[in-house]
């Protein structure tokens, strides 16, 4: 499986959960030998913190993959705040041998499980981003990423309270690079993984 992933894409701050005590367990064996076989107990996950812990761990989280949308939803709905979705979805992506369109389309389904729709990094599409970014590097930083994290002047308009954001800013800053550059190229490749990651999760909403 690959476990490459950017540091700066998966990286989350320690925030309160949401407040709704979601859904049941869907009553499936199939789903709950997954989850013990991947170190989470489905007794204890009767509470938003308990399932943001279990299913920030990938392993986890890939169980839930195989659940319906309506599921899915039932699951993770009021769980993660969505710095806490972000680091969970760019560890899933770094660990899922999917292919990058196949784990484009599940890792927005999880988003709309998981993601308040109404909130701006959700809406305006941070999140997306961030899972684009974290697609497109799944064997690993590009050399683009390299040389993005070592710019000093770049760096520091990355806020360290929102890792959400980095993505963006590494994105507008491929985009600023001259037309038909590489970075511009690069940044092609990651907005057409961005939209994939959307469109399945505006897909999942209806």
């Amino acid at each position: 499986m690959r476990r490459a992933a950017a540091a700066a894409v998966a990286a989350a701050t320690l925030l309160l959960p949401g407040c709704s005590d979601g859904g049941d367990l869907p009553d499936s064996d199939a789903f709950r030998d997954c989850l013990t076989e991947a170190g989470a107990d489905p007794g204890e996950l009767d509470s938003p913190e308990a399932r943001a812990d279990a299913f920030a761990d990938p392993r986890a989280l890939d169980c839930v993959t195989s659940l319906e949308v309506e599921e899915q939803r039932d699951l993770l709905s009021d769980v993660f705040t969505t710095e806490e979705l972000a680091a969970a979805l760019a560890a899933w992506v770094a660990h899922t041998a999917e292919t990058a369109e196949d784990a484009a389309r599940t890792a927005g389904t999880l988003a709309r499980a998981g993601g308040d729709p109404d909130e701006p990094k959700v809406a305006g599409g941070a999140l997306d981003e961030l899972v684009a970014v974290a697609i497109r590097h799944q064997e690993g930083r590009s050399a683009f990423y390299e040389e993005w994290s070592e710019d000093a002047e770049a760096q520091a308009s990355v806020p360290d309270a929102d890792p959400v954001s980095g993505p963006s800013l590494y994105l507008d800053w491929l985009e600023g690079h001259g037309p038909g550059s590489p970075e511009q190229e690069e940044a092609a490749e990651i907005r057409a993984l961005q939209e994939q990651v959307a469109a399945a999760r505006e897909e999942a909403a209806g």
